[in-house]
């Protein structure tokens, strides 16, 4: 009986010998990066900010959606980066490198916490189903779209050899073919036949039920990552996508910060991250909004809380 992390390593050997090493997807990338630059247009402040600089905000935001959490060590009024650890039930612990470091020294920010193990786990992680799916089908597209592709141009059979040559020199990419049915002269001997003089392109297509399955797939998957159909439908308007773009930051982008200002607090670095910045867009409709608010005989401040202008 294997580890978890022998079938880790077994399957990895396994898919690199069959070429089936699945990599990141496209619509996991897409979340990562769109996450990783909002959170370097964050306004930082409080006492720590100059330690989370851009880069490292960039890098933890991409760990937090592809890998479910980002580790950094404290040390010597900065932060450092830890690849992998393991976190002791009983003391909470972290050994990292053979060493043993006590919690207020890690920087550890987690989504969806194995409670056994103390470690993060990424969304897709848990929706594996569609996580594999569109990884598959990607790498199978991937493969597909590398092989051989060109031009097929039907041609008499002339006698001179040196036209031919002289053409195909032209363009590597187009080749020189005779068609079946062509009477004595070389000219097509019907209608139907007339099909076979026609340039073809032979190469990777994928067929419409293929690119259905994984436009489903990818959309499936940007939901289940937290990013609204508004941000990528080719479908949407101007006003649902500052729409979906308001959504995205007050539903997810947010609370991530959320989540890395508390496990910044928690080994004594304080922030805190604002975006009003992203939501310049939709400052018309949150005015209108404090103005109502406010009417209705809210309190001011509370009333400017809600709609993002204070926090």
């Amino acid at each position: 009986m294997t580890s978890p992390y022998t079938d880790a390593i077994l399957r990895i050997i396994g898919g690199r010998a069959r070429g089936t090493l699945l990599g990141i997807s496209s619509a996991e990338q897409t979340a990562a990066s769109l996450m990783a630059r909002s959170f370097v247009s964050a306004d930082i402040s409080g006492a720590a900010s100059e330690i989370f600089t851009g880069e490292r905000l960039s890098t933890m935001a991409n760990e937090i959606i592809l890998a479910g959490q980002t580790i950094w060590r404290r040390m010597n009024g900065d932060i450092r980066w830890v690849q992998a650890c393991t976190v002791a039930s009983r003391t909470g612990n972290y050994r990292i490198s053979g060493r043993s470091y006590d919690p207020k020294s890690i920087l550890h920010c987690r989504l969806n916490v194995d409670m056994m193990t103390g470690q993060g786990r990424p969304d897709l992680e848990i929706a594996i189903a569609t996580r594999d799916f569109i990884r598959n089908l990607e790498n199978n597209l991937s493969d597909e779209a590398q092989d051989p592709y060109g031009y097929l141009i039907p041609t008499q059979a002339y006698e001179d050899e040196s036209l031919k040559e002289l053409i195909t020199e032209i363009d590597g990419s187009k080749l020189l073919v005779e068609p079946e049915t062509t009477n004595y002269m070389g000219s097509p001997t019907s209608a139907s036949s007339r099909d076979e003089w026609q340039q073809r392109r032979v190469g990777f297509e994928a067929p419409e039920a293929v690119r259905r399955w994984y436009e489903s797939a990818r959309m499936s998957a940007l939901s289940i990552l937290g990013v609204p159909p508004g941000l990528y439908s080719p479908d949407a308007d101007a006003s649902a996508a500052r729409e979906a773009w308001r959504l995205y930051i007050f539903t997810v982008v947010d609370p991530m910060a959320k989540l890395l200002e508390q496990a910044a607090g928690r080994c004594g670095l304080e922030i805190d991250m604002n975006f009003d910045r992203l939501m310049a867009s939709d400052i018309a409709n949150r005015a209108r909004a404090y103005g109502t608010l406010v009417s209705g005989n809210m309190d001011e401040d509370e009333a400017a809380r809600l709609t993002g202008f204070a926090r």
